[in-house]
């Protein structure tokens, strides 16, 4: 008997054991700790708030791409972000050898400031951003002009396609380089729809219907914004002393910078310096 209740006690604490263990490997197992539980759904909820904030830029505008003619009928692709029918549009002109693919972060910057853009390919470029030309692509196929000079026709349609298509009079125009020098040459003809010129590194290496830039802007009195890398200021100033404007700005850049809007891209160090004097200048000009 004695023997019978001994295996029984035996038996108990076995059982008892068994069943400890059992309960913390559940607790230490599967679901995990406590701690191991916060840390997840912290995780959880820092990935989900990312998601939010990148649909939010996302959504912000509309994106599109449209095609239209040129003054001699070529065919233009642009890029248009929309944020709503009634704000002030911003066109973007490219730099040479490049896209509307050179806008692509840019232009979503200048709908968060409140605009409505578009990216213009021009007929003079290539391939910027994994975005080709297809202007370009399309020039050279059917045998239109490519030079610089002539990318001019493309600025002329694009200016003229938002003012009509969009019913926009009210609108700022941004050039890069090579297209920077013409956006200051073609402005005046289109000063009563224009609140400001924006240019990036521009030269007066293009004439326009045979006037260099400088002859041109002596007779322009719109708000000017201009800007280089740090090694072009001497060459840009040259051109900013002809601007008769009220409101104009050369901002120079105390680090070295760079060449055309890429400036203004998030990979570029000292891109808010050059964000900052642009702001002001829009705001400037805002009424």
């Amino acid at each position: 008997m004695k023997k019978f209740l001994i295996v029984i006690l035996v038996l108990g604490l076995l059982v008892g054991c068994s069943t400890n263990e059992s309960l913390e490997n559940t607790n230490s197992g599967g679901a995990g700790t406590e701690e191991e539980v916060t840390n997840e759904s912290s995780e959880n909820t820092s990935n989900t708030q990312e998601n939010i904030e990148e649909e939010i830029k996302e959504d912000i505008s509309v994106k599109s791409t449209i095609t239209f003619p040129s003054k001699d009928g070529l065919l233009i692709t642009a890029d248009t972000y929309i944020i709503d029918e009634t704000s002030d549009f911003m066109v973007l002109f490219h730099q040479a050898e490049m896209s509307r693919g050179e806008y692509i972060d840019t232009a979503l910057r200048f709908n968060e400031l409140g605009y409505n853009v578009m990216a213009v390919d021009q007929r003079s470029g290539l391939t910027v951003n994994d975005v080709l030309n297809e202007t370009a692509k399309r020039a050279k196929e059917e045998g239109y002009p490519i030079s610089w000079a002539d990318a001019g026709m493309d600025i002329q349609a694009s200016i003229e396609y938002v003012r009509d298509e969009f019913k926009c009079n009210s609108m700022y125009i941004l050039g890069s380089s090579y297209s920077a020098s013409l956006v200051l040459s073609i402005a005046p003809e289109y000063k009563t729809i224009l609140k400001g010129v924006i240019c990036f590194s521009p030269s007066d290496k293009v004439k326009w219907n045979e006037k260099s830039v400088k002859e041109i802007l002596k007779d322009s009195n719109l708000p000017i914004f201009m800007t280089s890398k740090k090694r072009e200021i001497v060459f840009v100033e040259d051109l900013f002393q002809h601007v008769t404007s009220d409101i104009k700005v050369h901002y120079k850049p105390e680090t070295s910078g760079r060449h055309g809007s890429i400036a203004l891209w998030d990979s570029v160090k000292d891109s808010h310096q050059y964000w900052e004097a642009l702001i002001a200048f829009l705001e400037d000009t805002k009424n």
